[in-house]
């Protein structure tokens, strides 16, 4: 039996789609699985994966540590759990299970919730090296965003280049190694300003479209205060905005406004950030950043070169 069921119950049930079976012995209604987001599904996934555990030999890693830690993955597709096992551990034989081995030193190693996993910033690097730069780069934006501040903070430029030196740091020790080159390209590029991994994105997209003097979070000052874009594009005179759906319909970000309102109120901002600046305001949402074959297809509409 298991709480309180027989195992042919259990099975039926499992069939009939009432439990998710997680692991040997671990399993998670269906209705509850239902309404998790993909990174709450593999959050369960790794409490089950831990508590199935036997040996100390590995801890959660990669995109697994990455949800540990709370870290968004631009649209990335979860599929098995990421163990990394240290080079003379025991590799763990367990379903479900992506096992890296690799050297992993004691700062490394964190412990949250009670779970081992990688450090945030060996998270961040392995994740550079190994996944796409959407999902790489969303996930630096937001580590480097609790390290020097971000958006409603004072973000402190010298405290994010020593993170970034470090990071590059520890990347030049493995010269050569796989993926090394790409996190370099990451690291780079990452900035703790950026407030959504939508914009994380849209910075990348501009960037691999081949400008290179972009500023997140550029201040403009309006008749109403200060004012933020999302990015200025000084090759353009330009300033971008990434408009995100969650900007008109989740209501605590509209600020009891209705929806129609704040496309007006964004308008009449755009209008006065043209008339004070010179500078175009441009805008994409989801469907233009998607991919680089997408966001080449948004430049054309706008004739940009």
């Amino acid at each position: 039996a298991w709480a309180g069921c027989t195992r042919r119950a259990l099975r039926a049930a499992v069939e009939a789609g009432e439990w998710i079976r997680l692991q040997r012995n671990r399993y998670i209604r269906g209705d509850v699985w239902e309404q998790l987001w993909p990174e709450g599904r593999h959050l369960a996934a790794i409490v089950a994966a831990h508590a199935e555990m036997t040996t100390g030999s590995s801890v959660f890693s990669h995109e697994s540590a990455a949800v540990l830690h709370g870290l968004p993955q631009y649209r990335h597709a979860f599929g098995s759990l990421h163990v990394t096992v240290t080079r003379d551990g025991a590799m763990p034989s367990r379903a479900g299970l992506f096992r890296h081995r690799d050297a992993l030193s004691a700062a490394d190693v964190v412990m949250i919730d009670g779970i081992r996993c990688t450090s945030l910033e060996r998270t961040v690097y392995d994740l550079a090296r190994t996944v796409g730069a959407e999902v790489a780069l969303s996930a630096a934006d937001a580590a480097l965003r609790r390290i020097a501040g971000g958006p409603g903070a004072e973000y402190r430029v010298d405290v994010a280049e020593a993170w970034r030196a470090g990071m590059l740091s520890r990347a030049s020790e493995s010269p050569g190694a796989r993926g090394v080159r790409r996190a370099c390209e990451v690291l780079d590029l990452a900035d703790g300003r950026a407030e959504s991994p939508g914009e994380s994105v849209s910075r990348l997209r501009w960037h691999q479209a081949g400008f290179r003097d972009l500023v997140v979070q550029p201040i403009v000052s309006l008749s109403t205060g200060q004012r933020r874009c999302d990015l200025a594009i000084g090759e353009l005179r330009a300033f971008f905005e990434f408009d995100g759906r969650v900007k008109y319909l989740d209501l605590d970000m509209r600020g009891g406004r209705s929806a129609e309102q704040v496309v007006v109120d964004e308008k009449v901002r755009e209008d006065e950030i043209r008339a004070v600046t010179g500078w175009r305001v441009l805008r994409a949402v989801d469907e233009d950043i998607a991919s680089s074959a997408s966001f080449a297809a948004y430049l054309a509409r706008f004739r940009i070169r």
